[in-house]
């Protein structure tokens, strides 16, 4: 995964549950959050049940009411040659105008959404590593820093007679 997900060698795995993630964002005290915040469990599904699904299912019937859900929802499908993501969704409804290419930065306590690791990819160069590990320490970061361990194996003698 680390191959694909991260092709210029800067990659962080990190680790939550669907309920951290959701309750670092949701904000209850907003009467329009459950128009704005959908958390949502990636299916997969093959692609003639996905294109079943679009010839079946008129725009209106994901919009009616106003409600974000039903189109959410179809944001949240893929094939099944992508399961091996175990994929999580967190989606955002901005309501006000942004500029094509804006960033829409959501604020959230991650020491209260990530889990107790923060691992950086295993191809990095120790001195590459540190530098990494000084920077996210640099911003904050509390959570224990490691490298994966993927591509590491420990020295052996090999005896060849």
């Amino acid at each position: 995964m680390w191959r694909i997900y991260s092709r210029e060698e800067d990659g962080v795995r990190v680790s939550t549950t669907i309920r951290r993630l959701f309750s670092a964002i949701y904000d209850d005290k907003d009467q329009f959050a459950t128009l704005k915040y959908f958390v949502g469990e990636v299916e997969y599904k093959e692609r003639a049940e996905i294109e079943d699904f679009l010839r079946r299912t008129p725009f209106m019937s994901l919009a009616f009411g106003g409600q974000a859900g039903p189109f959410a929802r179809t944001l949240c499908i893929k094939r099944p040659e992508f399961s091996h993501e175990a994929e999580v969704r967190l989606l955002v409804q901005h309501l006000e105008p942004t500029d094509p290419g804006d960033v829409l930065n959501v604020p959230f306590d991650y020491a209260k959404v990530l889990d107790d690791e923060v691992a950086l990819d295993p191809r990095l160069e120790p001195a590459q590593f540190e530098a990494v590990k000084k920077e996210l320490l640099g911003a904050g970061c509390t959570l224990k820093i490691t490298q994966s361990d993927l591509y590491k194996i420990d020295e052996m003698t090999i005896d060849l007679e």
